[in-house]
This record gives C-alpha cells, structure tokens and sequence, in this order.
C-alpha cells in the first residue's frame, strides 16, 4: 500500500483546516483500501500528522504523554535481535512494548502482537494497546476494533496507512504462534509460555525487513 500525502500546495490553495484535512485523509484511505485511483494531487507521506510528543514517543488517545524511565528507555530503544522487559503491575512494561511495536508500524515494517493466554491477551494486552494506538494508523474498515465494547473473540489483523499489517492474537496452543513472515514481534506476557515453546515456534516467523527484532515483556513469576 503506497503511502499518502496532501502537499503542502494542495492545503494552501484550498485552505484546508486541521478537520478538514483530517475528513479527507480518512476519505483518501477509504479510496485507496478499496483500489480506488487517487486524485493527482496527493503523494505526501501519512506519517507526519501522527500523535508523536516532542520527546519521541507515541501519545495516548486521552492526549496524555508518554515518558519513558531510564530502563524503558533502554527497551525501547534496543535495536537486538532479541530483547526482554521484566517488570511488576505498573512497571510500564506493557506500555513500553507499545511503543517499540508503533515505531516499526509507523515505519511500514509488518508484525505481531501475542500473549500466550487468549484471555490474557482479550483483557490486559489489548485493551492497553488499544489505548495507545492513533486511529488515523489503521485504515478506515479496520477501525471498528477500537469501537466501544469491542473485544476480540479470534485472532484479527490490522492493516495500517503505512502499508504494515499487524497480526493480533492470543494463542489457544502453541501450534497457532504460526504464522506469515513478519518483521517484528511483540510477546507480552511471555511468562505465561512455560516451556517456551509458543515464543520458539513464533520467532521462526520473524525474518523480513530491515533489523527483524522479537521482543517480550514479562511479570516476574
């Protein structure tokens, strides 16, 4: 999926206000998830109106910031094959594997998002992520995840305006850490693999694009 631009002329000319911009960038993505041609006019990355802070991370949808300790930082920033966050209730973990995962969305690189519990990742990991997640990433008919009371009852996957594909899941056996090959991994709640076998079937996976990275964040047990 190409990426999507207003130029700087376009908004200018026509004297578009930040809703108004906002309405047609939607409509522009609506046209292109379903093979529409795009007007000539448009070809300017869709990344630069994305809710990044000043200290370069990603917002919550309430607006509230994310600041990051030494030690998320650390994790966030890691550039690895394979990385690990250990922490309590409350440590951030969760937030901060969020973040890594956004920075490879936000730079068109396919993924995945696990919890080795469905359950587990029903209530803890996605009702987290859904609140960091800008909307404006995901196309327009991918978006009814984010819908009041929606939760998933079966893996699903995310289409974003980068061209990434997020595949989202809890796994009901090991066996279902199978998958497409991705460039990136996010496995909350690792601790819940207790023979690990679930994260070494599910890293096989992660082997395209560029720095290919698999990360887990853990409670202690």
């Amino acid at each position: 999926m190409s990426n999507l631009n207003l130029k700087s002329r376009y908004r200018i000319k026509h004297n578009l206000d930040k809703d108004q911009e906002r309405k047609l960038r939607v409509a522009l993505h609506e046209m292109e998830s379903r093979g529409l041609k795009l007007p000539p006019d448009f070809s300017f990355n869709s990344t630069d109106t994305l809710p990044i802070s000043s200290n370069g991370y990603f917002t919550k949808t309430d607006g509230s910031l994310y600041n990051a300790t030494e030690k998320q930082q650390g994790f966030i920033d890691n550039r690895a094959r394979f990385s690990l966050f250990v922490g309590g209730r409350g440590s951030g973990k969760t937030g901060a594997g969020i973040q890594k995962a956004l920075r490879k969305i936000k730079a068109g690189q396919s993924g995945a998002i696990m919890n080795p519990d469905f359950e587990n990742f029903r209530y803890s990991t996605w009702t987290e992520v859904r609140e960091w997640f800008p909307r404006e990433l995901v196309i327009p008919r991918h978006r009814h995840v984010f819908a009041p009371g929606w939760m998933p009852t079966r893996p699903f996957e995310l289409t974003c305006t980068t061209g990434a594909t997020v595949y989202c899941k809890g796994l009901k056996n090991p066996d279902s850490a199978r998958g497409p090959n991705i460039n990136w991994l996010w496995y909350d709640e690792g601790g819940r693999d207790l023979d690990g076998l679930g994260w070494n079937i599910a890293i096989a996976s992660v082997r395209v694009g560029h720095e290919p990275q698999a990360w887990t964040t853990a409670t202690p047990s």
